[in-house]
């Protein structure tokens, strides 16, 4: 019985470690051809933060904008009815400080 419960407690935790490890050695260097974003904070020059990702393309995030689209399709900064209920009604301005405040 001890015996069952400690290959359980031994396979609960490599899993967990191959889990938490996405599957990768932690020696494993990065790939130097996958995209990168890096960036820092301008009163704090020394630490520095990286988003690495396959799915970061030149196209996707500089050359897909329209800036007619974008501001076609802006969210309205007066009344907005709901969709099932015309009656009711919320600001846009309102709901535009709350976006920024979650950002």
């Amino acid at each position: 019985m001890k015996k069952i419960i400690l290959c359980f407690i031994i396979s609960a935790l490599s899993l967990t470690v191959i889990h938490e490890t996405g599957c990768r050695s932690p020696l494993r260097r990065p790939d130097p051809l996958c995209p990168r974003i890096t960036t820092n904070w301008v009163n704090k020059p020394g630490k520095v933060y990286q988003l690495r990702d396959y799915h970061l393309e030149v196209n996707a995030l500089f050359h897909l904008y329209d800036e007619g689209h974008f501001m076609e399709n802006i969210l309205p900064s007066g009344q907005i009815s709901f969709r099932h209920d015309p009656s009711k009604a919320v600001n846009g301005e309102e709901i535009s400080e709350l976006i920024e405040g979650l950002l």
